[in-house]
């Protein structure tokens, strides 16, 4: 296939079976180059599989003296050659980028040849599997005015003859690799997998790569970059399954330098050909700031999604569409823990039990256990690609304990201990719009605390997520153990958890806990009914939170764990205690709570003081309440601008007339005490919104200020919600 002076474009198109194999002429515009493109003029090429082509110079692609143009999005698989088994530039300006060079093979270069005063722009390219008798077992570049190589990937690739490169061979000219992976590439006389540079005449510059063995230069790197599978299935380099995308944790994720090659084709179409080649070896956007080492860039956004339908019958289903779902949402995790991650498991509405057991000799200890990099995404209906296609409001995709499915008839003894179990997982695991309801465990020991969930080790998110009518001895909803790094709850609802001991809603023991814009509401437990933190390595921020109805107390700190409270609304919490809060107690010398623009008020205790029913201090444990409306506040505990108040709740007990369930309206009335009355300077950084979402610095305009406003005159309100700037008075 030919092309000659005049511009010209291939597109979408297979170039296949193609043989020059011309006299021998040693020039490439000869009949023996290019056996399945041939361009003496311009050509653009693009998204097109080029393969089983033969040809002296450029089996699969030969641009030709003079000639200039594009390869791009394509792959060049299985062609060989003599000089440039897959493509073959000579004096030629071409972008070579988003390329697959897979399986070609040649006497010298085995990927593609370079040569003579050419120019290429060589971006994007995955190089795996090539081949070369000579020279450059992936590229051979020789005497060319430029020889970089830029966010690629040479992987696998080989060469018969010590001293050849089995990733690149240059001569007669300098080269320079950026932001590229030289990994497990071959030559004789070299250590096993680290044969990638040969130089003739010539110098190696090195910066930004991950090199296997190392290499001199800025910001290298020699650890394992953990491709997904660089061999693929078949087990063989070089063939179209190879996966040479690295995994979430990998070493080059967010790691690249600086970056050279600009978008001289306009790849992403958007008129701008001054600014970095902006799309990876798929397509995808290369990020603006901090690009990935390698020719893939890491999509976040556009994690892939195993489906979970229990209707589904087919027993090969893999869960990579809503037809072939998989029917247990554990099967999904454990497909997806073995796939590239972070991956999210969309779970069709509906209960779902769990299936995984702890003691293969116990059916009760059957749970949900997540892995590293894996969230569970509730609310489908079964035909959505994406979240924004779920309908509002959401169906409820619940995660049940109710193993036999007899709840509803008053058994729960045969449930499942625990409904979701986290183990060495991080900040990308994630549980999304989900219920978690009916774990049931009647021990009391620490160890099998947290009967809805269990943080044992590592991080992990809740978004939007409803833990209910779990049971423990210790942490009824949730507990997060002496390993945990990080736990946060986002707009979740804990409520209606007990725990026969300690930490009706949550027990915390370790790690950093981050409570936003969530209720903790009708939680129980004899000591801390909403939440409990114990040790000096358990810090807590709670931020726009309604902590309301628990029994056994709000918040409790001990043992020398911290807590800062900000923009809570601390309300109608009983205790029996005759020392502890109903709303927050601080046990100990070394713990600490720092409050801030908060709401403690109707919490109940056996003291007839009424502060000494919101905030106790047993044996010297430390506060700071800035900004606090406190019932009965008598000034005498350390803090500046608190004060005694009434809030004026809407409706704190809520149409059926109970503290602590989901109607309870703690939105601040007319006439509260709570309005204008915080200091915005102690709101922490970066929270703007209050718990519903709503501007969190607004001026009430009928009210006094009787806080401490921002530099723009906006106010601040006391606790977890904000009145709207125009609320009336009473």
């Amino acid at each position: 296939c030919p092309v000659g002076s005049s511009f010209a474009k291939i597109e979408g198109v297979p170039i296949r079976g193609g043989q020059a194999d011309g006299p021998g002429i040693s020039m490439s515009n000869g009949p023996d180059s290019g056996g399945g493109i041939r361009v003496d003029g311009r050509l653009a090429i693009e998204d097109c599989v080029i393969t089983d082509n033969e040809g002296d110079y450029g089996a699969g692609v030969a641009f030709g003296i003079g000639s200039s143009g594009s390869l791009v999005n394509s792959v060049v698989f299985d062609n060989r050659g003599v000089f440039g088994g897959g493509v073959y530039v000579d004096t030629a300006d071409t972008v070579l980028a988003s390329i697959r060079f897979l399986g070609n093979t040649a006497r010298f270069g085995g990927g593609l040849y370079a040569r003579d005063n050419g120019s290429p722009v060589i971006f994007g390219c995955v190089f795996s599997g090539n081949h070369a008798v000579r020279r450059g077992g992936a590229i051979r570049f020789l005497d060319t005015t430029t020889a970089v190589i830029e966010h690629c990937t040479l992987a696998n690739n080989t060469v018969a003859d010590p001293d050849g490169g089995g990733a690149v061979h240059a001569q007669e000219v300098d080269f320079v690799a950026l932001n590229s992976i030289l990994w497990n590439n071959t030559e004789p006389g070299m250590p096993d997998g680290e044969g990638h540079i040969s130089m003739l005449d010539g110098i190696a510059d090195i910066d930004f790569c991950i090199v296997q063995g190392g290499a001199p230069g800025i910001g290298n790197r020699s650890q394992n970059p953990l491709f997904v599978n660089a061999l693929g299935w078949d087990n063989e380099a070089g063939t179209l399954d190879d996966n040479l995308r690295c995994t979430y944790d990998g070493p080059g994720v967010d790691e690249g330098g600086w970056t050279v090659t600009k978008d001289v084709i306009d790849a992403d179409s958007d008129g701008d050909t001054l600014e970095n080649f902006p799309i990876d070896a798929l397509g995808l956007q290369r990020v603006r700031v901090t690009r990935d080492i390698g020719a893939h860039e890491y999509d976040f956004v556009n994690a892939p999604a195993i489906r979970v339908d229990p209707g589904n019958t087919d027993i090969f289903a893999h869960g990579r569409s809503w037809t072939l779902a998989t029917r247990l949402v554990q099967t999904a995790l454990d497909i997806a823990e073995d796939i590239v991650h972070p991956v999210e498991v969309w779970v069709i509405n509906g209960a779902h039990t769990p299936t995984t057991l702890e003691d293969e000799t116990d059916a009760r200890s059957a749970t949900f256990r997540m892995s590293p990099g894996v969230s569970i995404v509730g609310g489908f209906n079964g035909n959505e690609s994406s979240h924004d296609d779920r309908p509002l409001p959401l169906a409820q995709t619940l995660l049940s304990g109710d193993l036999m499915g007899d709840d509803d008839q008053g058994f729960t003894s045969d449930n499942a201990y625990r409904v979701v179990t986290l183990d060495n997982t991080d900040t990308t695991t994630s549980l999304v719009d989900l219920t978690i309801r009916g774990g049931r465990s009647t021990s009391t020991q620490l160890s099998e605390g947290g009967a809805g969930l269990r943080l044992n080790s590592g991080s992990a998110k809740l978004l939007r997520v409803r833990i209910t009518d779990n049971h423990a001895g210790h942490g009824g909803g949730i507990f997060v153990d002496s390993n945990a790094g990080s736990l946060l709850l986002e707009r979740c609802v804990v409520d209606q958890n007990v725990a026969a001991a300690t930490g009706g809603g949550m027990y915390g023991l370790r790690g950093e806990v981050i409570v936003r814009d969530s209720r903790l509401l009708g939680n129980v437990a004899t000591i801390a009914g909403g939440i409990r933190l114990v040790g000096s390595d358990t810090d807590a921020r709670i931020v726009n939170a309604e902590i309301l109805g628990n029994a056994g107390g709000g918040i409790r700190l001990s043992s020398g764990a911290f807590a800062e409270i900000a923009h809570a609304t601390i309300v109608h919490n009983p205790t029996p205690s005759s020392v502890e809060a109903g709303g927050l107690t601080v046990v100990g010398t070394s713990g600490l709570a720092l409050v801030r623009n908060s709401v403690l008020w109707g919490n109940e205790g056996a003291s007839a003081d009424a502060q000494d029913n919101q905030i106790s201090l047993i044996g010297g444990g430390g506060l700071d309440a800035d900004y606090c409306l406190v019932e009965g506040w008598r000034d005498d505990l350390p803090g500046s601008g608190s004060f005694v108040g009434h809030p004026w709740f809407i409706d704190a007990r809520g149409a059926d007339g109970l503290f602590g369930t989901l109607d309870d309206d703690v939105r601040l009335g007319p006439g509260s005490h709570a309005i204008d009355a915080g200091d915005s300077g102690r709101t922490p950084i970066g929270v703007t919104q209050d718990i519903a979402g709503l501007a969190r610095f607004v001026d009430a305009v009928l009210y006094e200020d009787a806080g401490d406003p921002d530099e723009f005159g906006a106010e601040v309100d006391l606790g977890a919600h904000a009145a709207p700037s125009d609320i009336g008075l009473p």
